[in-house]
């Protein structure tokens, strides 16, 4: 049986090489066992590059090449630009003209008026009759320190209960508000956060006494008439 092997080589400089003898093992029908090796192989390495060394050189790289620019590019040019410009315009009045008329600003409800329709449209919701304390004190606390923030000028809404407290009793138009806040937010924390069962009657009664301290706070802020 006869078989065949191919081998590839790589020669890194120039001059005389060889091929080294390569020794094969081979074992006969009857048994015997023994090695030959072929003959070295001798390469001559020899360059390709003309052996003179001005013609080894690499050739100039040719210049940029120039590419004239007539009275045709011009005048493309400036149509192009009166077209851009023409479009520009075109645009700006056309939004103009498209712009929609300027709504007047509403005039802001005073702190009274949108706390006691802000409790009303509480009470329309029918939170209450369903039992649903919790998003009713929610609500409910919600419209008492907004009415506060915007009565007094106070960032009420960003206080804790015990800073709000504190505030009321800072300030002289609040002194004696503190106690019925302090009643509404305990019973609100309790619905809110202590998961506590609320009951009608006593919603009805913090209800009606956040209706009664705006009316009292405001009549503070009244204008005293002349004796």
């Amino acid at each position: 049986m006869r078989s065949s092997h191919r081998y590839q080589g790589t020669v890194f400089g120039l001059g005389d090489a060889q091929v080294p003898p390569i020794p094969v093992r081979y074992r006969l029908p009857d048994g015997t066992e023994g090695e030959v090796q072929t003959a070295a192989i001798p390469l001559k390495v020899a360059s390709l590059l003309p052996k003179d060394k001005e013609q080894q050189k690499l050739a100039d790289v040719r210049g940029p090449v120039e590419l004239a620019i007539g009275r045709a590019f011009w005048a493309g040019a400036a149509v192009l630009a009166l077209l851009v410009a023409a479009l520009v315009l075109w645009l700006r009045s056309r939004r103009k003209r498209e712009a929609a008329p300027a709504v007047p600003a509403v005039a802001a409800l005073a702190p009274d008026q949108e706390a006691l329709r802000a409790l009303d449209a509480l009470v329309a919701s029918g939170r209450l009759a369903r039992g649903e304390y919790r998003p009713f004190y929610i609500e409910l606390t919600a419209i008492a320190k907004r009415y506060l923030e915007r009565r007094l000028e106070a960032p009420i809404l960003e206080m804790t209960t015990a800073e709000m407290l504190a505030h009321l009793r800072a300030i002289p138009h609040g002194v004696d508000l503190a106690s019925p806040v302090r009643d509404l937010a305990g019973a609100a924390d309790q619905i809110k956060f202590a998961r506590g069962t609320g009951q009608e009657a006593e919603a009805e009664r913090h209800l009606t006494a956040l209706r009664a301290l705006v009316r009292t706070l405001e009549a503070r802020f009244q204008p005293v008439a002349p004796a």
